[in-house]
């Protein structure tokens, strides 16, 4: 018994029309000016204007890390902004105002 014939998918591909997807303006402003289509959208709210910093930790440092957390009841994110206060201490530049400047 044989297989009965199957269309190919890339003629079937072929025949399927073409659909354009309809942009919103903010997506097409990003097209636009070049961004592109996967690109992150810009943090709204608290965090309009700031950008965000990522660093890499051994398992040890972020256990004491996380130990620091929970032990003076604060954020990472507050952590983060007061190391990053010492650092700039550190090489005599100005101190961190807010988190937003």
């Amino acid at each position: 018994m044989s297989k009965p014939d199957r269309p190919k998918l890339s003629d079937a591909l072929r025949q399927t029309p073409r659909i354009t997807p309809q942009m919103t303006g903010e997506e097409e402003s990003r097209h636009v000016h070049g961004v592109g289509a996967n690109a992150k959208v810009p943090p709204r709210g608290a965090r309009a204007g700031t950008r965000q910093v990522s660093i890499y930790l051994g398992p040890k440092a972020w256990q004491q890390l996380s130990k620091l957390k929970i032990d003076r009841e604060t954020t990472l994110q507050e952590l983060g902004v007061e190391a990053l206060d010492l650092l700039f201490q550190k090489y005599g530049l100005s101190r961190i105002a807010s988190m937003a400047d």
